[in-house]
């Protein structure tokens, strides 16, 4: 198995919004542990229109973190990944009605999961995963969402969608029903790979040429950087959160 290692860098900020809707995290195997190299990270958008959207996008991120964490070694990465988006839905879900509770709320989730060199990457709603390989943009997440679906038909461009009135409205989140379904896809990865999860605050503003360019050559944390202020300088109107992930050599 192979144990490379990964270099990671998240910022999240608050834009023009009243609060942060957004939730961000990511765990991988300590240094220490040289038999295995285990890593996730995890994005969740709440739906603000729903009410309480932050308490929805922490529970679905730090659920998944535990389930990840906790998850048996004989289980598969896409068994793992299963999991996890099943027990964050389902405590969305269960939070909004418990009593006292917030009533109901929903979140986007969007995550990577690595074990080794094998990335499997999956999604509800229109939080976006990119996988960056030699220069090459390919997003790997699924869009739940009205133009995502423009989009696919070819009824609108990339560019249009990031235009469009209709840009926030998803088709599919955490949180609605007791289960849901995460579109998913699995890949390598290699050594100089950057893997970017963003929610719709970025890549509802920045174009992916543009993500290309200034994630393929920066450390992760200068790249989290300039690609948040470049999104503010384009007057966002929401919450906006990016993670930007490094494959490192074994």
């Amino acid at each position: 198995m192979c144990t490379m290692r990964l270099k990671y860098a998240e910022l999240s900020v608050i834009g023009p919004c009243p609060s942060n809707q957004d939730f961000v995290g990511f765990w991988q195997t300590p240094d220490s542990n040289t038999e295995e190299h285990l890593a996730i990270a995890l994005m969740a958008d709440g739906v603000g229109s729903l009410g309480a959207g932050d308490i929805a996008s922490r529970l679905a991120v730090e659920t998944g973190l535990r389930v990840f964490q906790e998850s048996s070694p004989d289980m598969s990465l896409r068994q793992k990944v299963l999991e996890v988006v099943k027990a964050a839905n389902w405590a969305v879900y269960d939070k909004g009605f418990e009593p006292g509770g917030p009533g109901h709320i929903a979140t986007t989730l969007a995550l990577a999961a690595f074990d080794g060199d094998e990335m499997v990457v999956a999604n509800v709603g229109d939080s976006r995963v990119y996988l960056v390989h030699r220069g090459i943009i390919t997003q790997l997440s699924v869009d739940h969402s009205l133009v995502g679906l423009q989009r696919r038909f070819g009824h609108i461009t990339e560019a249009e969608s990031r235009m469009s009135e209709y840009r926030h409205l998803i088709t599919r989140g955490l949180g609605i029903d007791p289960q849901v379904k995460a579109d998913m896809d699995s890949t390598k990865v290699f050594p100089g790979d950057r893997v970017v999860l963003c929610t719709d605050g970025l890549h509802g503003c920045v174009a992916e040429n543009e993500i290309v360019s200034i994630v393929q050559h920066l450390e992760p944390v200068i790249a989290c950087r300039q690609l948040v202020t470049l999104a503010e300088r384009r007057d966002t109107q929401d919450n906006t959160s990016v993670q930007v992930i490094e494959v490192l050599p074994p």
